[in-house]
């Protein structure tokens, strides 16, 4: 684990574990740093879109973000806690992510929008942007995301090479 670092970072939302304790705790995301693969990954969990998505994206350099896309309809009620895929996407670029995965829509009815709207609301934004698709990985449920960074592939055929000198 040493080589493993797990940092609780800021989010925008609510929290309340007991009928009296609205607010009394943390809530946030995670940034997990594996400084020997040299890959970062992002869970945003619950938020709001705030201003400290740049300020995670100025401190780490994240390889892949799991951005939630879900639960934020009606707009005029869900916003201050969840993001919509928009937003979510405008948070991708703001943490500076290499990849980005969807998350928190599918699985459960949590709010007034479907799945389906969900995706194709980022979809359609991240047409719009003109961001690159193999950036974007949206999973079915259950799917496995394994990533291999090409920066860590570099340096391990740099190493097979001078072996083989």
């Amino acid at each position: 684990i040493n080589e493993v670092s797990f940092h609780f970072v800021p989010a925008q939302h609510w929290t309340r574990r007991f009928l009296f304790d609205m607010n009394t705790s943390h809530w946030g995301g995670w940034i997990i740093d594996n400084e020997t693969t040299m890959e970062t990954i992002y869970f945003c969990g619950d938020s709001g879109y705030f201003q400290g998505f740049k300020e995670i994206g100025e401190r780490f350099l994240i390889d892949i973000a799991l951005m939630p896309i879900g639960a934020y309809e009606p707009e005029w009620f869900m916003k201050v806690s969840h993001v919509s895929p928009e937003e979510a996407v405008q948070a991708y670029l703001d943490l500076n992510a290499t990849h980005f995965i969807p998350m928190h829509y599918g699985a459960f009815a949590l709010a007034d929008e479907t799945p389906r709207e969900a995706i194709t609301r980022l979809r359609n934004n991240w047409n719009l942007r003109m961001l690159p698709w193999e950036q974007l990985h949206v999973l079915f449920l259950g799917q496995t995301f394994i990533y291999s960074n090409p920066t860590n592939d570099k340096q391990i055929n740099e190493k097979i090479e001078t072996l083989h000198v």
